[in-house]
């Protein structure tokens, strides 16, 4: 059964594209750099390289729209799962955390992981080829995210910057700063002045009502058979890339779509301005590979925060042992600030009980008992409920 909604997404895809294609619609989405001129804020565009040679693009907004920025407040900010630096600029500036950031005089980064959008390039590999999609959250953690600290430290020369993460922003920042052994992760643990830590996520053993419960109940191989080996929700694909334009007349169905992959159920959707689920799937989904969805369902079966399963043959020549190595979470120490809500299908609340019981205790646990996993970057109420109080402690510590 499970195997089958599979292939009805994919065929939902595909009538979606044939259909844009009749109607003659034209793609109408801006990048991210566009959004944030439109705006009236300065951006820049970063290119940086990762030790496995993948070249990710990253967005600066180096001060607020009233004025240069000189006290050298940083803050890093990651997204989740098949999202890209678009999250963060998503509403208006009085609403999105990118923009309210800068005009608190913070100098802005925004991340991008390899495979999406803005993480289709590589120094020797082509996307095109199976290669290039060989990863999951694992090198996200061992090599995206320390690449991109490491750059804007050189680029800024701060002392310290505050990072901020969502979904997979949290796990894989979990997953490096719980590696005592990492020279990366000794390095740059004394430059994280605050992890503020949206929708966490580490333990999936509770998650529901998403495409990655439905991956997780059929076989591995039929994940691959399905998917294939390389990308999944790529932007640039051309059924994809047509979806913001028909949900405009199909605004029911482009919901279920973001409620399948993100994670919600309709009715609990109630911090997203639906007026603009054609503009979110504009940039939303952004791509991934198959093999980090599969990562993501193992982790779901097992209910343990280790790293990805080759299975016996294949992991005694990644890991020289039988069973893939776990994070250790005890040993993570970084001053954390908790944002999580009794609604999410991805980071549920009892998954994050068990991720807080090992883990120090956070400085703060907000909880937002209504509040889904896509609120939190997309919430209409977000900068009032999240953001603000967070600037004001930053602002105050």
């Amino acid at each position: 059964m499970k195997f089958l909604q599979l292939l009805s997404l994919n065929l939902f895809f595909l009538l979606l594209g044939f259909f844009a294609i009749c109607s003659g619609f034209k793609n109408e989405s801006i990048s991210v750099p566009d959004i944030i001129t439109q705006w009236g804020y300065p951006v820049q565009i970063h290119r940086v390289t990762t030790a496995d040679g993948y070249i990710l693009e990253v967005h600066r907004i180096p001060h607020g729209i009233n004025g240069n920025q000189t006290n050298k407040k940083v803050a890093f900010l990651q997204h989740g799962l098949l999202d890209s630096s678009a999250t963060w600029v998503m509403n208006n500036p009085q609403e999105s955390l990118g923009f309210m950031l800068a005009d608190a005089g913070y100098d802005v980064w925004l991340g991008n992981a390899r495979g999406n959008t803005y993480g289709l390039h590589h120094v020797s590999l082509n996307p095109a080829d199976e290669p290039f999609w060989q990863f999951s959250w694992d090198q996200l953690a061992a090599y995206d995210l320390p690449a991109k600290m490491f750059y804007l430290l050189n680029v800024t020369q701060a002392d310290n910057f505050v990072y901020v993460g969502h979904s997979e922003g949290t796990e894989t920042f979990f997953a490096l700063f719980s590696n005592q052994s990492d020279p990366n992760a000794l390095a740059l643990a004394p430059k994280i002045r605050y992890f503020a830590a949206f929708a966490p996520i580490a333990f999936l053993g509770n998650l529901e009502g998403t495409l990655l419960r439905d991956l997780a109940e059929i076989p591995q191989f039929l994940d691959y058979l399905t998917l294939g080996h390389k990308s999944v929700f790529e932007s640039s694909v051309w059924y994809i890339e047509r979806i913001p334009e028909l949900c405009t007349f199909i605004t029911q169905d482009c919901e279920d779509i973001l409620c399948a992959i993100a994670g919600c159920v309709n009715d609990s959707y109630t911090d997203l301005n639906k007026t603009h689920v054609p503009f979110m799937l504009a940039h939303f989904p952004a791509g991934t590979s198959t093999r980090n969805l599969v990562h993501y369902d193992q982790s779901e079966n097992s209910n343990l925060f280790e790293k990805y399963n080759f299975g016996l043959v294949g992991n005694e020549q990644h890991y020289k042992q039988k069973t893939p190595p776990q994070y250790d979470l005890s040993a993570f120490n970084i001053p954390t600030l908790i944002f999580s809500g009794g609604d999410d299908k991805l980071a549920d609340p009892k998954d994050v009980a068990h991720l807080l019981s090992i883990i120090p205790p956070p400085i703060s646990n907000t909880f937002l008992p209504h509040y889904g996993h896509m609120d939190f970057v997309w919430g209409e109420n977000a900068h009032s409920l999240l953001y603000q109080p967070l600037i004001n402690f930053l602002n105050s510590n």
